[in-house]
C-alpha cells in the first residue's frame, strides 16, 4: 500500500483474503487506488502479517479489512472492503501492528490495546 499527498491509497498485490480493500479477492499486479476509502481523510496506513490491512483517519477512527481468523480485526469474518472499528477509548490512536490471530492498537498516550485471540 502507498498512500499520495492527495490522499489517494494505492493497492497492489495477493489479495486472497481481500486485504487490499477493493470489495473483491482479485489480486492486482500494478498499484490501483482503492476507491473503497477515498471519502476518508487518512493519516497513517498499516499493511498487516498474514493479509490483514488497516488504516486511521485524521479525525482518529480506524478501519480495518482482510484476514480476521479468530477476531484479530475486531469482527468474526474476514471483510473484502474497510470497516470502521467500533471503539470507546478517547485516546489518539497512532500504531496497529498485526499477529498471526490479534491485533494491536497503540496510543499516542502511551496505551496498548489487543482484539483477537488471547489479546
Amino acid at each position: 500500500m502507498a498512500l499520495l499527498e492527495s490522499n489517494e491509497l494505492y493497492v497492489w498485490g495477493y489479495n486472497a483474503e481481500g486485504q487490499l480493500g477493493l470489495g473483491n479477492t482479485v489480486r492486482s499486479l500494478i498499484p490501483i487506488v482503492n476507491p473503497n476509502t477515498e471519502s476518508l481523510s487518512i493519516s497513517k496506513i498499516f499493511a498487516g502479517y498474514l493479509s490483514a490491512s488497516a488504516l486511521i483517519t485524521t479525525d482518529n477512527k480506524i478501519y480495518v479489512w482482510g484476514y480476521s481468523a479468530y477476531g484479530r480485526l475486531g469482527f468474526p469474518a474476514s471483510m473484502n472492503t474497510p470497516k470502521e472499528l467500533p471503539t470507546s477509548i478517547n485516546n489518539e490512536y497512532n500504531d496497529i501492528v498485526f499477529g498471526d490471530y490479534h491485533t494491536l492498537i497503540g496510543t499516542k498516550e502511551g496505551y496498548i490495546y489487543g482484539i483477537g485471540s488471547n489479546a
